[in-house]
């Protein structure tokens, strides 16, 4: 018989790993901006986004997939999702930081590539008895917004090649005149994306900074 549970209790390693991800992001803000890194200065809308993307689609997904209270095969598309983008991740870094030849058309096949395989792994979800929990209904709005974001993400890209910068090496949009439009367009797009991140982490508060615990003890009836 399954041991009775007690009253919630915290757990913070979310917030610790959104936390060291935020840091990480600042001292990448210095380094690109102030230390001649390989890429370029980089603006702060840009620097938003970027945190954005690697919480949204590397950190929380990471969390949700070992999450209890998940269903099964929620966990299994976020594992899928989290798996392509880690590959992609480790690919463009190499591309950028050593090979020097990232282009802007590799990130754009990889956003439709996944969008697609989201939206055809989700087929799987309809009808589910999970779809009245509210913490499983709250997750799938989420693979929503991420195949959204990757939309916006497909579009700054478009932009960004059509410069033909990345042929000289400049990954990152900087804070000019020349990329105002890219920088303009990526502020709305950052306060629509990180306002809908964090409802859902505040909304699903209980469920993602805390949990049950079992009462050690109990006699099995």
């Amino acid at each position: 018989m399954t041991a009775p549970v007690g009253p919630a209790r915290w757990h913070g390693g979310l917030l610790y790993a959104l936390l060291a991800t935020a840091s990480v992001a600042a001292v990448f803000y210095c380094r690109q901006n102030f230390g001649g890194q390989v890429g370029g200065p980089i603006s702060l809308e840009k620097m938003l986004w970027l945190n954005y993307t690697v919480t949204a689609w590397f950190v929380v997904p990471a969390f949700l997939v070992r999450h209890p209270a998940l269903d099964p095969r929620l966990r299994g598309i976020l594992g899928i999702f989290l798996a392509s983008m880690i590959t992609r991740g480790a690919a463009e870094l190499w591309l950028i930081y050593v090979a020097f030849g990232w282009s802007p058309l590799y990130g754009i096949t990889h956003d439709v590539l996944t969008i697609g395989l989201v939206a055809i792994l989700r087929l799987t979800l309809r009808g589910h008895p999970s779809d009245a929990d509210s913490f499983n209904t709250a997750v799938r709005r989420y693979c929503t917004s991420i195949q959204l974001a990757l939309v916006a993400e497909i579009a700054f890209a478009a932009l960004f090649y059509r410069m033909h910068v990345h042929q000289d090496a400049v990954y990152f949009a900087p804070p000019t005149a020349a990329f105002a439009h890219i920088n303009l367009l990526t502020r709305w797009v950052d306060a629509a994306v990180c306002a809908d991140l964090g409802l859902f982490l505040w909304r699903q508060r209980r469920a993602l900074f805390t949990r049950p615990t079992e009462i050690r003890g109990a006699l099995a009836t």
